[in-house]
């Protein structure tokens, strides 16, 4: 079991996110396994709770070689969200997500690196949020001293949603193609205990201008292992 509390900035309002999740792993033989992960994630802003969402992560892993994994998952999201809106615009729903990914350890220098290609099907109670989601994100995972690690990302997706938006008075559908780059620092301060300070940009660029957005996000956190 493991929980992480963070300490996010984003542009003039303060988010508090808490995450928690369980993991049961079963060996299918030397070099596969099957995971499940199930997980709950809180999101407060200005000390007001703003969404929680509850997953189950089933994932089988295997290893091909010394220095190559691969890893297949599937996602089951529900997300409620506490702000009141118009019913067009409610976003309270699940989703659905596939995942691949293949990780590469770069010999003995403890660098590692990843690329994952991922689908996300949303159905929201609202028309507004029904989207289709394709993904693709690089990573490299850096050993720094006194046993911490920088881990680095970059992600672009592109977002289709299903209906005509309400802020076009229903005449077109929103595309967006979003680009992420983030940085986060772990150092470990006991066997379970870790702190984490982290930097992420995010350039939103949708066909409809209400939704384009840049962010920059500072973020401070702890994770604690049971």
């Amino acid at each position: 079991m493991r929980s992480d509390v963070y300490e996010n900035d984003f542009r003039n309002s303060d988010a508090l996110l808490a995450y928690g999740y369980v993991d049961w792993t079963r060996r299918l033989g030397d070099q596969t396994s099957l995971s499940l992960r199930a997980s709950d994630d809180h999101t407060w802003i200005g000390y007001e709770s703003l969404r929680n969402s509850v997953s189950l992560r089933p994932e089988l892993q295997h290893r091909v070689g010394k220095r190559f994994v691969v890893e297949a998952a599937y996602g089951f999201t529900w997300s409620g969200y506490r702000t009141h809106t118009t019913p067009v615009a409610d976003r309270d729903g699940v989703s659905h997500s596939g995942t691949v990914t293949g990780t590469l350890d770069f010999g003995d220098t403890g660098v590692r690196g990843y690329i994952a290609f991922s689908h996300v099907s949303g159905d929201t109670d609202g028309d507004d949020y029904d989207h289709d989601a394709n993904s693709v994100t690089v990573g490299l995972r850096v050993p720094m001293p006194l046993s911490s690690r920088l881990d680095i990302a970059y992600t672009r997706t592109h977002d289709d949603y299903d209906h005509e938006n309400s802020a076009t008075a229903f005449t077109r559908q929103r595309e967006d193609v979003v680009d992420n780059v983030s940085a986060r620092l772990t150092v470990p301060v006991s066997s379970r205990v870790s702190l984490q300070a982290g930097y992420g940009h995010t350039d939103n660029e949708s066909n409809i201008r209400f939704f384009d957005y840049e962010q920059h996000v500072y973020s401070a956190g702890m994770t604690i292992r049971w």
